[in-house]
């Protein structure tokens, strides 16, 4: 499997050697001069990517983090200054027994074998719980769940589904009652002050703010603009976005884009395109409505904050703004 982050791509092998490459803000690599991971005690099963944070399941359900520690994100129960990351993975106490991981922007989450949902990191608008902690350094409960069945971070939110049925905190939580009418929901990813859901065997929708085009809905700034002259963006219900196929199986996104996987193996992609993150065929400006890939046929999507990658057969196709390395580095 593949992680990518803000700049910075990992993959995971079958022997569960975990390797990175491209920017290594922040310590986000966290690799010898080898380019590989080590240090983990155990089998790795699973790795994910956050801002500028990466973080590993082991086959015994431990999860080890590294990078950015600027708001706990890593896990180990510091905030650390911006010129000291945490450069080697270290184990994150307090939790155990972890099937998956989820991780945003500046916010770590780990969803245990009994499907209880703990995240720490960024908490500035209740993204984890209800206190006036605005960084929380340890795994802790996120706020009013029960079992949870899938989740998705975002920069200041947190989605998640339960029994195909969506809820979020922090800055989405407000539109709770607007998309408690998806139903059956599959798949769930999330990005700057906005998310996305598969539900209805393979209808997506978005909601949240409309910047840069992330609701796939093209440019809706329609003339509202501040007195700088910048689009003002709205936090809108869920709509679907036009122009996908209502076959979707997966959705992965990132900050300002989206991109679908369908049951044809085909992958859309819609948002921002400023940097060429998912296309050269099309300007590299926001506002671009959903694109078809030309001829990728992917068993898996990735996206990071300014590019995308495609897995095939064990096999990984990446595209997008190179200019850290994180697309070419691991060719």
């Amino acid at each position: 499997m593949l992680a990518l982050g803000e700049g910075s791509t990992c993959s995971l092998s079958a022997a569960g050697q975990i390797r990175c490459w491209g920017h290594n803000h922040y310590g986000a690599l966290g690799t010898d001069r080898d380019g590989n991971v080590t240090g983990i005690d155990g089998q790795v099963r699973a790795i994910a990517a956050g801002g500028h944070q990466q973080c590993a399941l082991t086959s015994t359900g431990d999860v080890w983090c590294w990078g950015s520690n600027l708001e706990g994100a890593v896990g180990n129960g510091q905030v650390a200054e911006s010129e000291k990351p945490v450069l080697k993975p270290i184990r994150v106490a307090g939790i155990s027994r972890v099937k998956s991981l989820h991780l945003g922007d500046k916010i770590s989450c780990a969803l245990t074998q009994d499907s209880a949902l703990y995240c720490w990191g960024r908490n500035l608008h209740h993204e984890i719980d209800s206190s006036s902690t605005k960084m929380l350094t340890s795994p802790t409960r996120v706020s009013g769940t029960g079992r949870v069945d899938i989740v998705a971070v975002g920069n200041y939110h947190i989605c998640y589904a339960t029994n195909g049925r969506v809820q979020c905190t922090g800055n989405l939580e407000p539109l709770n009652a607007d998309i408690s009418g998806l139903r059956n929901v599959t798949s769930l990813s999330a990005g700057y002050q906005h998310s996305c859901a598969v539900y209805d065997g393979g209808k997506v929708s978005c909601w949240g703010g409309d910047y840069l085009g992330v609701l796939g809905q093209g440019n809706q700034c329609a003339g509202v603009t501040n007195d700088g002259g910048e689009c003002v963006s709205k936090m809108r219900a869920p709509v679907i976005v036009p122009g996908i196929a209502p076959d979707a199986v997966e959705i992965a996104g990132n900050t300002y884009h989206t991109c679908v996987r369908h049951s044809t193996g085909a992958v859309t992609c819609f948002g921002s395109n400023q940097g060429g993150h998912f296309t050269d065929k099309l300007p590299k400006e926001p506002w671009q409505k959903a694109i078809v890939l030309d001829g990728v046929v992917a068993d898996q999507v990735f996206v990071g904050g300014g590019h995308v990658c495609t897995m095939r057969a064990g096999a990984f196709t990446c595209r997008g703004n190179d200019g850290e390395g994180a697309v070419s580095g691991g060719h």
